[in-house]
């Protein structure tokens, strides 16, 4: 074995291991803490684990905020193209009214209308259908003959490119007469 000269003076043999130090307490204490303040792989699996939990939660509900957004505005659409027809209807006179083909039995709307033509758009289309019919009674008053009963029917597909379409119908109803809001609009 050889014997080589230390720094500090002592003599060391070439295959011998330096002796360690002795570490003072207020190392072992820093050491510890160290190790103990990191994480370990359970605690990272878990931390991991609720997180991605939270953000999958978020974004179902998102997307379900989203898509119930979406079906209120389809529904509220529906509802002011049904109530533009009837009130188109309430300002007809009697003889329109009951002609055949003045009132067209069918129609089609889109969600976003085209304002310079109004027969294209973009968007949801809804399909509905008018009829108009002498009202029925189980006891007819003396002037059932001068109502009728307007039906507006409307109907459209929702959810398209999410699957399965669903079909959606709505309906509104009102009473016509004779003499009603008509006579007082046109001959006043």
């Amino acid at each position: 074995m050889q014997v080589l000269a230390a720094r500090d003076g002592r003599k060391r043999h070439f295959m011998q291991q330096p002796r360690q130090r002795k570490e003072g307490p207020a190392v072992v204490r820093a050491r510890r803490r160290s190790s103990e303040n990191a994480y370990t792989l359970a605690e990272v699996s878990v931390a991991t684990l609720l997180l991605s939990t939270l953000v999958v939660s978020l974004y179902a509900g998102m997307s379900a905020g989203l898509a119930y957004t979406a079906m209120v505005r389809e529904e509220l659409r529906a509802t002011q193209v049904m109530l533009e027809r009837l009130e188109g209807i309430r300002l007809y006179n009697w003889d329109q009214i009951n002609s055949n083909g003045f009132v067209p039995p069918t129609f089609t709307a889109y969600y976003f209308p085209n304002p310079t033509n109004p027969a294209t758009g973009s968007g949801v289309l809804y399909t509905g259908s008018i009829t108009i019919r002498p009202v029925s009674w189980n006891n007819p008053p003396p002037y059932a003959d001068h109502l009728r009963e307007v039906v507006v029917r409307i109907g459209w597909q929702t959810g398209l490119g999410q699957g399965r379409p669903q079909v959606r119908e709505r309906e509104m109803r009102t009473l016509v007469s004779r003499y009603g809001l008509q006579n007082y609009i046109f001959n006043n």
